[in-house]
């Protein structure tokens, strides 16, 4: 197989320049031992043709190959970083601008949860968020219906034990365990003083109240090890 006749992808241009210069030197490398073969020797000059480089460049090179069959300018070019995001934002914003004029309830709903109508940066952070986390993903479309189904909990379920319950009560436990931490470093400085052993006493009830909660967590994390099992 001529090497014209490859497409090979890499993920930035400095990487292509370097996987051709590689390619190259492999070939003066066989070369200098089997000096006769001549399909070696072409692949040199068809090298300046082969597809080597980035997926973005190989699909612009398409397209601008083939630009009156699907409509577009021949000028395309690839957008800078800085650009789509520029550009993400702007449609973000006619968005909303438009979720706001027609009073979508849905919207307003999200909006209520979220954020707030004076400041909604929030909420285009987390779509921006969500979107670039979809981008990533090679099959969007199905990992988005799989991802909102996760969000259909039944009311008899416990939400403890879901997914999203799970989340939490892992998350609570972690500030509470530095609550605790917190307040024994408070109970220690106040221990110093004797005038402040009514303060000191308060503290100590308001560790063990919230040691007993830490506990509940752990038993309900045990029960559902067990369940499992």
């Amino acid at each position: 197989m001529n090497i014209d006749e490859l497409l090979v992808v890499t993920f930035t241009n400095a990487a292509a320049s370097e996987m051709r210069q590689r390619m190259l030197d492999a070939i003066y490398a066989y070369l200098e031992e089997h000096p006769e073969d001549t399909k070696m020797q072409e692949q040199i000059v068809k090298m300046g043709k082969a597809s080597i480089c980035t997926i973005h460049a190989f699909c612009l090179e398409v397209i601008r190959n083939h630009f009156y069959e699907i409509g577009v300018s021949p000028n395309i070019r690839i957008g800078k970083p800085n650009e789509m995001e520029l550009l993400k934002r702007q449609v973000l914003e006619e968005l909303f601008e438009e979720k706001y004029e027609t009073e979508d309830k849905e919207f307003l709903l999200l909006i209520d949860t979220y954020t707030t109508y004076q400041r909604d940066d929030a909420l285009k952070d987390l779509v921006l968020n969500i979107f670039n986390t979809i981008k990533a993903n090679p099959f969007p479309e199905e990992w988005l219906k799989k991802a909102v189904e996760a969000f259909n909990i039944s009311e008899k379920e416990d939400f403890a034990n879901t997914k999203w319950g799970k989340i939490l009560l892992e998350e609570a436990k972690e500030e509470i365990e530095n609550c605790v931490l917190d307040l024994k470093s408070i109970k220690k400085e106040l221990e110093k003083y004797e005038e402040l052993s009514k303060f000191t006493e308060t503290i100590k009830q308001d560790i063990t109240n919230i040691e007993n909660i830490l506990v509940e967590i752990s038993n309900n994390n045990k029960q559902q090890i067990r369940k499992k099992g």
